[in-house]
């Protein structure tokens, strides 16, 4: 008879990955880490750009309606 999978264990057989900590750069070589830094890099630049355009969007709309 095999032992009862409580539902703790479930949890973090099923979940596990997603808890992992984050991963120490100082056993990996630097171009992962410039690689790392740079598609950070981008993601804020990609967001600034979203959020600019959301606001002209907004601007414009309200100065479409005679708001502004």
């Amino acid at each position: 008879m095999e032992p009862r999978t409580t539902y703790k264990r479930s949890f973090k057989k099923r979940f596990g990955w997603l808890f992992k900590s984050i991963r120490n750069y100082g056993h990996y070589s630097k171009t992962e880490l410039a690689v790392a830094v740079l598609f950070i890099a981008i993601l804020v630049v990609w967001g600034i750009f979203v959020l600019r355009w959301f606001v002209l969007i907004i601007i414009a709309t309200m100065r479409h309606f005679g708001l502004v």
